[in-house]
């Protein structure tokens, strides 16, 4: 699985395949062959192929914002790279994983991101983001 993806790319799989403990979802992640990747300047769209001969991801065993259907939530991301923070998608059909979607929700995300943290919308403190934000619209 490796082969092609970032370790920032490899990171955030890893943490959905924590965050979901999905058998189906585990093994497509696992067997995902890296096609291509997409750079908008505010985010990524990564595309991969996974064996069809696994077992299709019964979406509504997932606790998801939208309840059997994609996309798949995944983390928040937080890093000086990424303006704002910003979030991850992991999109598909018929039960087979096809793309991850990583995006900001400020004006850029770079090419290159090094230093970062995941976590849970649920759990993070977006109170001190809401701060955060509203000290560099002000600043402006």
């Amino acid at each position: 699985m490796t082969d092609g993806f970032s370790e920032f790319e490899l990171t955030v799989f890893e943490w959905i395949k924590c965050a979901y403990a999905n058998q189906q979802l585990t093994a497509q992640i696992d067997s995902a062959k890296f096609l291509k990747r997409d750079w908008t300047k505010v985010g990524f769209h990564v595309y991969f192929e996974v064996s069809r001969e696994l077992e299709p991801i019964n979406l509504d065993d997932l606790d998801n914002t939208w309840p059997g259907k994609c996309p798949i939530d995944g983390p928040f991301l937080v890093s000086e790279d990424i303006h704002r923070g910003g979030g991850t998608l992991l999109w598909g059909k018929d039960g087979y994983i096809s793309s991850i979607e990583m995006y900001a929700h400020g004006d850029f995300f770079n090419e290159k991101v090094e230093k970062f943290e995941l976590h849970d919308f649920a759990s993070y403190p977006h109170n001190e983001l809401v701060k955060s934000l509203n000290h560099d619209i002000f600043k402006s």
